[in-house]
């Protein structure tokens, strides 16, 4: 479920065997607990999964217990919202505790009294640094169409980084990346590449904050067009 699920979300990594081990493994806390699981099937299909544990919280004198969710990964939007119904009427519990999930995360709306939900930290997931940026640049897919060159010229703090032509078709697909002398629409380094590579932040924003030169006019919103996504990038495994 997770091989098909990965592809699916920007910023997602492949699993190695240890990651795999790290995700099923038991919490080994203070407290001794079990990890518990269950899947979502539809007709043979499993389209989603869980992983979490029931822990005990203060006072213990009353047995109130808290679920802690480790993973949670669906395929479909019906597994995601049968999975969070199922979480939400495990019994004898009285708080449910989610860590590590996207900023996006649409559970609000499934609820019918939202502010019982509280976002209690917010922080990074991932750090993003482009080494072979025409082969990056290359590999994802983009929202929209650049039928006029679209030229960038990334630096590094050592000096020039290079310059890329950029060119996305009608088809709103990949895009055909070469190296160029040519004069750039954009300037910017190779952090500020980064953080729009996956769609985190729009180049508008960076450019309003002089992080992106704009060298030709309109040649930022059409970079902010390219380079967005539905939804926030997003990684499930930490590393």
């Amino acid at each position: 479920m997770y091989q098909a699920y990965a592809p699916t979300r920007a910023g997602e990594v492949d699993r190695s065997d240890i990651d795999y081990v790290s995700a099923l493994a038991e919490p080994g806390g203070e407290e001794l607990s079990r990890r518990f699981y269950a899947v979502y099937e539809v007709d043979g299909n499993l389209d989603a999964y869980v992983s979490y544990e029931v822990v005990s919280m203060e006072p213990l004198a009353h047995k109130p217990r808290r679920l802690i969710l480790h993973e949670l990964c669906a395929l479909t939007p019906g597994a995601y919202v049968a999975m969070w119904d199922f979480l939400l009427g495990v019994d004898l519990t009285a708080e449910l505790f989610a860590g590590g999930r996207p900023v996006d995360e649409p559970i609000k709306w499934l609820l019918a009294e939202p502010r019982q939900l509280r976002c209690t930290f917010t922080g990074d997931r991932s750090w993003v640094r482009l080494v072979n940026v025409g082969l990056c640049l290359g590999a994802r897919r983009y929202a929209a169409p650049a039928t006029s060159s679209s030229v960038s010229m990334t630096r590094s703090a050592r000096g020039t980084w290079g310059r890329y032509r950029l060119v996305v078709g009608e088809d709103w697909g990949t895009a055909e990346v070469s190296r160029t002398d040519a004069e750039p629409d954009l300037e910017l380094d190779a952090s500020t590449l980064a953080s729009i590579y996956l769609g985190a932040v729009s180049p508008v924003t960076l450019a309003e904050v002089g992080r992106i030169r704009q060298l030709t006019p309109g040649a930022v919103p059409v970079a902010s067009r390219m380079f967005a996504n539905d939804r926030p990038p997003y990684c499930l495994t930490p590393f």
